[in-house]
């Protein structure tokens, strides 16, 4: 069959909101360790001082929880939604050529209709 939309679209489009929402959950989990471990880098470099082997370990740990977070933050961006996908496909087929086809097989159906209708009578 020639599809005017494949129908496997429909199958990414879902796809793609779905990992939208793991990456929503994994920025979610990846903000609330950024958050725990600043606290734990904060209190250990008030008991121990910044040059103590834990409190390096742990600003190396928020380190890359702040890397974690941008990566997760620019792909939840960067990923578009349903509906962004939904309107791409439609103003991928909505073009004048496929807007004077459309007229052209309306007029040809209604004059169909109005001949059918005047040889009832």
């Amino acid at each position: 069959m020639n599809y005017i939309i494949n129908p496997a679209w429909f199958y990414w489009l879902q796809l793609v909101n779905g990992a939208k929402v793991v990456f929503g959950i994994f920025l979610g989990v990846a903000v609330v360790l950024l958050i725990v471990l600043s606290a734990v880098y904060i209190t250990n470099v008030d008991c121990c001082g910044a040059d103590d082997e834990d409190t390096q370990r742990y600003a190396k740990m928020v380190k890359k929880c702040v890397i974690l977070c941008v990566t997760f933050a620019i792909v939840m961006v960067v990923i578009p939604s349903k509906d962004t996908l939904i309107e791409m496909q439609i103003a991928k087929y909505a073009t004048y050529e496929n807007a004077n086809w459309t007229l052209d097989a309306i007029k040809s159906a209604v004059d169909y209709i109005i001949e059918a209708i005047n040889s009832m009578k």
